[in-house]
């Protein structure tokens, strides 16, 4: 498994790039990628992954991260990188929702969390509504130091 020189990196499963995704690609650095839907943005990512990894301006043992808002995001960005990469390099590629990231760094540093805000063994990741969130903030003003309560009644006066 050797590294692909930048210069002799083509994509996989496709034809080819345009010139601005080119320049993106081989740019090093973070880079902000804008493209409308269905514009071929997941592609793009997959293709740059690819050739972090290949060329190794990943090298091993380094990882690339993907966070997505939903699942299904995730679950196609990670395949179109097993897709275009050998097992070795997609297995340094982890493509994840928030809520699985977030999730896994609480279950990872558990023991790090102070006791009082440590979740129990089972507990289970929900997006309450407005009302859950208020009562909570109004629950935790009763029982805060009297310095702190004004600053969660502002809190719960917020707009939406």
């Amino acid at each position: 498994m050797g590294v692909i020189r930048k210069e002799d990196w083509r994509p996989r499963g496709i034809e080819d790039l345009e010139p601005n995704a080119w320049k993106a690609i081989r740019r090093e650095g973070n880079t902000c990628v804008v493209a409308g839907p269905g514009a071929g943005k997941t592609e793009f990512l997959a293709q740059r992954a690819a050739y972090l990894l290949e060329t190794g301006l990943c090298p091993a043992p380094y990882k690339i991260l993907a966070i997505s808002f939903k699942t299904d995001a995730a679950e196609n960005l990670g395949r179109r990188v097993r897709e275009r990469c050998t097992p070795e390099r997609a297995d340094r590629f982890l493509s994840l929702t928030f809520d699985a990231f977030t999730k896994g760094l609480v279950d990872r540093f558990q023991s790090a969390i102070p006791t009082i805000w440590k979740p129990s063994d089972r507990y289970e990741i929900f997006f309450p509504q407005r009302r859950a969130v208020e009562d909570f903030l109004i629950r935790t003003r009763l029982a805060t130091l009297s310095a702190l309560q004004s600053q969660l009644v502002e809190l719960i006066s917020l707009d939406e």
